[in-house]
């Protein structure tokens, strides 16, 4: 922070401030593009700086940059400055990031023994015709698991399993995750691996794995035997080109005349007719363009008046109307005979007759029940009846003589 507020405060100091934080930053993060891009971009223009004051205060930070910035700015393996990350971070505490650079550093050495580029992130599945892709380092991390490769350098017995899967083992080792215990068993494992894949990358012990296979042959391997999963591409793992049309199609990819393009190189249908300035306008023979162009006469149909009639032609009978499509209530259900009733009474047709029992069944065959005569004469001509009194059950009938309370109690008395 000391050294950035002079960068930022000192004009003649100004220019080594955005490199810096770019350095710093990569520190941080621990990429090592940044820091490599970062520390040569201070080094330029820190050689550029007029003469400063010897009582200057930058003259105390100079020695300790150019201390820091020189393992960044010489020619260095990528493989060597992953390295230095992992001791760096070793000495942060940051546990996680040293074994994943420690991993790292393992497979930069084996691709350089390979002379694969380092940068490289995917590769073309062998004999696959350019339709699948797998990962360059997952192909590596293939080889070093292998028994092959055990068998020539044995001290990837006790390194390759613990940084294999560096990002599941120490991911989540920190002070606040995990136990005093775990932590330093961590720690204990990281530096152990530490001086074990230095020695390793010092003896170039890799190297021997490469002698006797190709590189495109071990990967072939590595997908035959499931360790890697390629994905998909379409041909040669290029995209198509955005807007590209089909041939003999309005839309989709490949073929002539594809995709939005600038003014004056034809519109939709591939055609390219000829148009106004700016191609805005319809084409002349009716396509592309931004609209539909011109109709052909004769093509619109007679537009029908308002009496029914079409124009330009005699008159005529009216069209027949078209049926009615109006959903309506056929059948009442749920309801019982409270539906029954409603629809008798909200339609006007007459109820229907039952309808006939079929033959053979059980209704059929029974005889209709004996119905009583109905009177010839109405109602109000029949004479009128009177009822025949019956006789009270035995159960109620009452004494008259009897006093059920007794008899009454005299003033006498």
């Amino acid at each position: 922070d000391d050294i950035q507020g002079l960068f930022v405060e000192d004009k003649r100091l100004n220019p080594l401030a955005g490199p810096y934080v770019r350095y710093q930053r990569g520190m941080h993060f621990g990429a090592v593009s940044e820091i490599v891009q970062g520390a040569r971009l201070v080094e330029e223009r820190r050689n550029h700086l007029n003469r400063l004051p010897y009582s200057h205060r930058f003259q105390i930070f100079n020695p300790v940059l150019e201390r820091a910035l020189k393992p960044y700015i010489e020619e260095r393996s990528v493989s060597q400055l992953q390295m230095d990350m992992a001791e760096r971070m070793i000495l942060t505490g940051n546990l996680p990031s040293a074994s994943l650079y420690l991993r790292e550093a393992l497979l930069s050495d084996v691709l350089v023994s390979f002379g694969v580029p380092t940068d490289r992130v995917w590769m073309d599945v062998p004999q696959s015709g350019g339709n699948q892709e797998i990962r360059v380092r997952e192909v590596v991390a293939y080889i070093l698991s292998s028994d092959e490769a055990r068998r020539r350098v044995p001290d990837l017995e006790v390194i390759w399993p613990l940084l294999n899967h560096a990002r599941r083992q120490y991911g989540h080792v920190t002070t606040a995750s995990v136990s005093a215990t775990n932590l330093k068993t961590a720690s204990h494992e990281i530096n152990r691996l530490t001086g074990l894949v230095k020695n390793v990358l010092r003896s170039e012990a890799l190297a021997a794995i490469v002698a006797d296979v190709s590189f495109d042959a071990l990967a072939k391997q590595a997908v035959d035997h499931l360790a890697v999963r390629p994905r998909e591409t379409r041909g040669k793992g290029q995209r198509p080109r955005r807007g590209a049309r089909r041939e003999g199609g309005r839309g989709g990819a490949g073929g002539q005349g594809g995709g939005r393009r600038g003014h004056g190189h034809g519109g939709g249908g591939g055609g390219g007719g000829g148009r106004g300035r700016g191609g805005d306008g319809p084409r002349g023979d009716g396509g592309g363009g931004r609209g539909r162009g011109r109709r052909p006469q004769g093509e619109r149909p007679p537009r029908r008046s308002e009496g029914g009639e079409r124009r330009n032609e005699g008159g005529g009978p009216p069209p027949a109307p078209t049926e009615d499509s109006t959903p309506r209530v056929e059948q009442v259900r749920g309801l019982g005979n409270l539906g029954l009733a409603l629809r008798g009474a909200l339609s006007d047709e007459p109820a229907q007759a039952p309808a006939a029992p079929k033959e053979g069944t059980p209704e059929a065959k029974a005889p209709a029940p004996a119905s009583e005569p109905q009177p010839s004469t109405p109602a109000e001509a029949q004479p009128k009846t009177e009822p025949t009194p019956q006789a009270p059950p035995a159960n109620e009938a009452k004494d008259a003589g009897f006093d059920v309370a007794g008899p009454a109690p005299s003033s006498d008395g």
